[in-house]
């Protein structure tokens, strides 16, 4: 594990990825974030680099592997944090 030295928040728009997962609790990030799923990193919008994440595909989490139950997908201008 690594500390965090600096935050920074600021307002971005972009489009947003909002997946909710079997317990209820939802992880929120800009389409391009990449998440850790069973087989890999993989982000919303195929990048060259990443496949897309989707419902069923088991997420790793700071608490354990939690399933993906629903995709929403915004566009808007949201408070983001960058470390």
């Amino acid at each position: 594990m690594r500390s965090v030295y600096e935050a920074f928040k600021e307002k971005h728009s972009a489009r947003f990825v909002r997946y909710e997962f079997e317990d209820g609790t939802v992880l929120e990030v800009t389409e391009y974030h990449p998440i850790y799923i069973a087989e890999g990193w993989k982000a919303f919008v195929e990048n060259g680099e990443y496949g897309e994440p989707k419902v069923g595909d088991l997420v790793k989490t700071v608490t354990g592997w939690k399933t993906i139950e629903k995709i929403e997908t915004w566009e808007g201008t949201e408070e983001c944090y960058n470390f």
